[in-house]
């Protein structure tokens, strides 16, 4: 009588390939999260970067007036890394301009 033992490593490999792919959707998702919570940030200090500067923070005028352009610089290279911006001749111009 011969006994037949399903294979046991396809159904391991199957699993790992599922967890792989989880463990992508997941960290794309949280990848976006922190893009949006960066143009976020921007867009906030885009608007309250005057108030900040004049009554708020009067002492930190400077790093105020230098902390968006490095910002900006990081929300589009993570947006090309991403897969969000696509990388072309314009997206690195503005990068170095």
């Amino acid at each position: 009588m011969i006994m037949f033992y399903p294979d046991l490593s396809t159904h391991v490999k199957h699993s790992e390939e599922k967890n792989i792919a989880t463990n992508a959707i997941v960290s794309r998702t949280k990848n976006k999260k922190v893009l949006r919570y960066g143009i976020w940030l921007y867009i906030l200090l885009l608007i309250f970067e005057g108030a900040l500067r004049k009554w708020i923070l009067p002492g930190l005028s400077t790093p105020l007036l230098i902390i968006r352009d490095p910002l900006a610089i990081w929300l589009l290279v993570t947006a090309v890394r991403q897969g969000v911006l696509k990388a072309n001749v314009f997206t690195f111009s503005m990068v170095f301009l």
